[in-house]
């Protein structure tokens, strides 16, 4: 969720556990099988949520956080929106980083986990500024670090961290400023990026979070500018050109995170005008990708307007359609773990956006009320999880 942006201001950890107005918990409990089941949603754009049962779209829960009165306020609903109950108040300027049962990742300067069910919060307690965060599984996640200076003269690390005894580990250090998380593989392998002081992307690296060990790393030098998605279980990665002079013929490109015997990269360039600059959400399973289209008639202030949303095939290239156009611009938020249902968003003005999910077996789409109507600084409609 992307809720698609990437960093923000964030406050202090001590603000934070104190406006969570729970009770601190210092490691085991939050996740502990048999109180959730061990499915994962994902509320950033290189999510690599995990895939599994979810017993329908009726049995989910639906996370947001709602902004609009300067405070922020974290909820959960039924999936389609109704009875909202507020879980708690987050301090301005933290960042919702990933969504797993009943749990929360919000990080920044600090990094919490907050049970969606009471507010209750466990404190990570990280070393630096977290710019990225994942669940791995009910027992592990990762997390990357700031660097800082460019040439660094602390350099950005990912790290691991243990629900069940506190303990953490650094898994790599490297890059200037920040390391992208990418994706998440089912067996605990880790894709990820580490950024230097542009929007490029010159590599891409594999480790796996519970065994360690040195990473594997991607050939191309060159293999984009923005964003990056991945998933370890296919061996997929996909690195956007949007967010430079893009060229001809490319929205994306695909390229192997295998190390041998590797397939060629794959360009992509969607229909309907080409990809927007949103970032793309690997659905699980890994072979698509949801992503959002735009096309510009003429020039100057709204010209340039959505043109739908769609699913792309990672291996042949084909684009199917999911959505038909709406409003200025359109962008995908997550999926749920079963892949069956993509909550979408639609701007309509600075701050003011609407959701729907769309059922993509049946190609529905269905619109949230009008009352989860922000985004941007107003706040950010997350996702959709199972909690017990």
């Amino acid at each position: 969720m992307r809720f698609v942006t990437k960093l923000g201001v964030f406050l202090l950890l001590g603000v934070l556990v104190a406006a969570c107005g729970g009770d601190k918990k210092d490691g085991g409990g939050i996740l502990s099988p048999g109180t959730s089941p061990s499915t994962s949603g994902t509320t950033t754009s290189g999510g690599g949520g995990g895939s599994g049962p979810t017993g329908g779209l009726s049995d989910m829960s639906l996370v947001y956080v709602d902004s609009r009165d300067g405070t922020s306020h974290l909820f959960v609903s039924k999936a389609d929106g109704s009875s909202p109950r507020k879980v708690t108040d987050l301090p301005a300027g933290s960042r919702a980083m990933d969504l797993r049962n009943n749990v929360l990742l919000v990080g920044g300067d600090s990094l919490v986990l907050v049970d969606l069910r009471d507010g209750k919060t466990v404190d990570v307690k990280p070393s630096a500024t977290v710019r990225d965060a994942r669940f791995v599984d009910n027992d592990t996640l990762v997390f990357s670090t700031a660097g800082s200076g460019c040439p660094p003269t602390v350099k950005p690390t990912l790290q691991s961290y243990s629900t069940k005894d506190g303990s953490k580990k650094e898994l790599y250090a490297g890059g200037f400023t920040t390391i992208t998380i990418a994706g998440i593989g089912k067996d605990g392998t880790v894709a990820f990026s580490p950024r230097g002081c542009d929007v490029g992307i010159s590599q891409v690296l594999t480790l796996n979070a519970k065994t360690a060990g040195a990473p594997a790393e991607t050939k191309p030098a060159n293999m984009g500018c923005g964003w990056v998605i991945a998933s370890p279980d296919t061996m997929d990665a996909v690195v956007s050109w949007k967010s430079c002079t893009a060229p001809e013929g490319k929205d994306a490109t695909v390229y192997s995170l295998a190390t041998s015997n590797a397939r060629a990269p794959k360009d992509l360039k969607a229909p309907s005008g080409g990809s927007n600059a949103m970032p793309w959400v690997m659905r699980p399973g890994g072979k698509e990708a949801a992503l959002a289209t735009a096309q510009t008639t003429g020039t100057g202030p709204g010209s340039t307007r959505s043109s739908g949303l769609w699913l792309v095939d990672l291996r042949s290239g084909d684009f199917k359609d999911l959505a038909p156009a709406a409003g200025a611009e359109q962008f995908p938020v997550s999926w749920t773990p079963d892949g069956r249902y993509l909550l979408a968003g639609t701007v309509q003005a600075q701050g003011l956006c609407s959701f729907s999910v769309i059922d993509v077996n049946e190609k529905k789409v269905t619109p949230l009320p009008e009352a989860l109507s922000f985004c941007g600084p107003n706040g950010v409609v997350l996702g959709l999880t199972v909690i017990r």
